[in-house]
């Protein structure tokens, strides 16, 4: 094989896995699909999966807040929707003064 061959196929594969990686935005988009199931436990996945890529995100922490309250986990709810509240989420101050005592 040629060199350039070579480096043809590297680039090419390269660019092909970062197309298969899934960004937190992705795992966001599921997670909100399977919300409006009622999959609530495989929207939890989902997004635990956004904030392992993106531990900053605002809005992967309340949404897994409410997965975490629709599934009976008060104390898992709370603490996600303390940390959205911290990363800057104002509507998840809501949650915490209604569910959160």
């Amino acid at each position: 094989m040629s060199i350039l061959v070579i480096i043809f196929l590297f680039f090419y594969f390269y660019n092909f896995t970062n197309i298969l990686e899934k960004t937190s935005y992705d795992y966001q988009l599921e997670a909100d699909e399977q919300l409006k199931l009622k999959n609530n436990s495989k929207a939890l996945e989902l997004l635990n999966e956004a904030i392992l890529l993106d531990s900053n995100d605002a809005t992967s922490f309340y949404n897994r807040g409410c997965c975490n309250y629709y599934l009976g986990d008060t104390v898992g709810a709370c603490r996600d929707w303390v940390k959205s509240v911290s990363l800057g989420n104002k509507h998840a101050s809501e949650n915490v003064n209604l569910y959160c005592k």
